[in-house]
């Protein structure tokens, strides 16, 4: 059966906390918005798209949600060119077991790996690159954070542009909202309490893995459905 595998990066497949990723946000709202945020200030990540990031601090500061959209494009790419810029080494940050579990997964006849990511394209591509991650995942395959500031519609743009249905997609994910764009869009997820919740605050998800073993055994099941 074929089955195409949407994973969620800071917190899934790398430790969550790039202090990089929200300084490039920053950056690039000051630069296009003329708007200086205090990293103190920012808005909580906390799997919110960087759209939707960007769009809450110049809102709190009472700029007009068309100046926020008519400078949309012109935000993701500076983002993604600081963020370019400033990327750290991040191969030491890759959760432990993932590069073997990816690299399984990707030998499995039928098995479609791709992201769901909250962070601008680039962005995420850029950290899977400095993880030494990227080898395993097309930019093509899946849906980011600079596509729309909510991230239960990413799902349906990430299947729309695979071709796959519901029924045959898995997202997973580290936070709840990551179950809640899942289930919106009718489809079941893995939840990993390998970020910043644990497995208590991950009860609405299909299945909960406290570590990668227990994220290959959750697949696995999910495969052999």
């Amino acid at each position: 059966m074929l089955m195409l595998l949407l994973f969620d990066v800071d917190g899934t497949l790398i430790t969550e906390g790039d202090d990089c990723h929200l300084a490039a946000v920053l950056s690039a709202i000051e630069a296009v918005y003329r708007i200086a945020v205090p990293a103190a200030d920012a808005v909580l990540p906390d799997s919110k798209t960087d759209l939707q990031i960007a769009r809450e601090i110049i809102a709190a500061r009472g700029c007009p949600p068309d100046l926020f959209w008519a400078g949309a494009g012109e935000f993701c790419a500076a983002a993604a060119a600081e963020y370019a810029r400033t990327c750290p080494d991040l191969s030491g940050r890759v959760l432990d077991g993932i590069p073997g579990l990816l690299a399984d997964l990707a030998t499995r006849p039928g098995v479609r790996l791709g992201l769901l990511s909250g962070g601008i394209c680039q962005i995420a591509l850029t950290k899977l690159a400095a993880a030494g991650l990227a080898g395993f995942f097309s930019p093509v395959t899946g849906a980011f954070g600079c596509e729309s500031d909510d991230r239960a519609a990413l799902p349906p743009a990430a299947l729309a542009r695979a071709g796959y249905g519901a029924l045959r997609t898995l997202i997973i994910g580290d936070t709840p909202r990551d179950i809640t764009c899942a289930h919106t869009s009718r489809i079941r997820c893995v939840a990993v309490a390998t970020g910043g919740y644990g497995a208590s605050a991950l009860h609405a998800a299909d299945r909960i893995a406290r570590s990668t073993a227990e994220l290959r055994a959750a697949l696995n099941a999910e495969l052999a459905r």
